[in-house]
């Protein structure tokens, strides 16, 4: 009915402010609603009814954490319940300017995207979900194959439209055979808490190790931390990173190196999970916007992961109390800072070229010579003329070489015929 329109109305556009800085007569009418209920409200007019599963399905949270994130970030920035949820919806289905104009029941498309992308941009700005200080939360293993691994790091390709303009070779990466931006993160040892991410690269014109040192996230660790990796982050110069045993050439594994292999994987397979949890936002699998967009859509989601974890932990620790963990935790890197030992200096860096004052200078580049047996007696002695062990080297002249070439040419042409006769022989 209009009556329920307008109401539902006034419940979209609570939250804001009038331009004398007083409450609005929708805030003030329904000052005493709870959050949840006109959350459910408003959601149930666009959906046709209210529930749990629905919600999570449409929006990607469920109503805890959109809660969380509306109370937390929402309200202080004047972002309405409604603008919250048309953003979320986007990323989460990432439907077309006329599907999403028709779901919302806005007139126009143009309407509908310029409800986007305000939420999104001022989140990803404000939200601070993700920290390093994350990392503590989790218990530090001292022993085993992952002893004093704090954190978990991988990088995944998310799928962007083909570049008009000259750098599309930066953008495509052969791995997928598409045109993909490359992220690279850091998750908790033990819980999966998203610690570290990074801005945001061409995929085809970086490698994951590349990412982490510009970023310098080793050097926001401490001296006894080490970063769990796959093989690709094996390198000599960066000795914090511990990866698995490599199969020697011509030899296999022993028993012992592939149980731990096999162990370091399980427990690195979190970050994996976080990977999965991110591919379930349409948008991180497709994207038809423009590029530079992407990165603040890609933090946004981020985030939202992050809240995700705080409410549904990807490893759920059922088996021990979350205050009794958060002892083991903090006991745990007590004695890491005890017992721990600091990162190997790495080797330095070998500088291309020959070192300024070395000994092995560049010599000059010699002259072609050729050897002659018979040195006729018409010939003048001269600079470039030297006897060596009764024989003369004489430089090769260009009139010399091209008559060599022809002999050779001449040469060739005649075991050629030679082996043709013999085929028809």
């Amino acid at each position: 009915s209009p009556l329920r329109h307008n109401l539902l109305h006034w419940i979209c556009g609570a939250g804001t402010m009038a331009d004398d800085g007083k409450k609005t007569a929708s805030e003030a009418a329904f000052e005493a609603m709870k959050l949840e209920s006109r959350v459910k409200a408003i959601y149930g007019f666009y959906f046709y009814g209210f529930k749990p599963d629905s919600f999570n399905s449409n929006i990607g949270l469920s109503i805890r954490e959109f809660i969380y994130v509306y109370e937390t970030y929402c309200e202080k920035h004047y972002i309405t319940v409604k603008d919250l949820l048309l953003s979320l919806h986007f990323c989460w289905k990432y439907p077309e300017g006329h599907a999403g104009a028709s779901v919302w029941r806005f007139k126009c498309r143009q309407t509908y995207a310029s409800k986007i992308w305000k939420p999104i941009i001022i989140l990803s700005a404000t939200m601070k979900e993700i920290k390093i200080e994350n990392r503590r939360k989790s218990v530090l293993h001292i022993t085993g194959p992952e002893e004093y691994c704090s954190l978990y790091t991988d990088s995944t390709d998310c799928m962007v439209n083909k570049p008009k303009h000259g750098d599309a070779k930066k953008y495509y990466t052969f791995k997928r055979r598409k045109f993909a931006m490359r992220y690279a993160i850091c998750v908790s040892c033990d819980t999966g808490d998203i610690c570290w991410v990074s801005d945001g690269d061409p995929a085809g014109s970086i490698g994951d190790i590349t990412i982490n040192r510009r970023g310098g996230i080793a050097e926001q660790l401490e001296f006894f931390e080490r970063i769990g990796a796959d093989g690709a982050y094996r390198c000599k110069r960066d000795p914090q990173y511990r990866c698995p045993h490599r199969k020697p050439r011509n030899g296999t594994l022993t028993e012992e190196q592939i149980k731990e292999n096999n162990a370091f994987g399980a427990r690195r397979s979190v970050v994996e999970n976080v990977f999965a949890r991110l591919k379930q936002f349409q948008c991180m699998t497709r994207w038809r916007h423009n590029r530079d967009l992407h990165p603040i859509v890609a933090k946004f989601v981020f985030n939202m992961l992050q809240v995700k974890q705080r409410f549904r932990p990807i490893r759920n620790l059922k088996d021990v109390p979350a205050d009794v963990y958060e002892e083991l935790a903090t006991e745990s890197w007590a004695e890491a800072e005890q017992k721990g030992k600091p990162i190997p200096l790495a080797p330095p860096k070998r500088k291309r070229g020959r070192p300024k004052g070395s000994k092995n200078k560049v010599r000059p580049r010699r002259r072609r010579r050729v050897v002659i047996d018979e040195v006729s007696s018409d010939t003048d002695s001269s600079d470039n003329d030297q006897l060596h062990n009764g024989q003369n080297n004489r430089i090769i002249t260009d009139e010399f070489s091209a008559q060599c070439h022809g002999e050779r040419l001449d040469s060739i042409a005649r075991r050629t015929r030679r082996a043709t006769k013999r085929a028809q022989l």
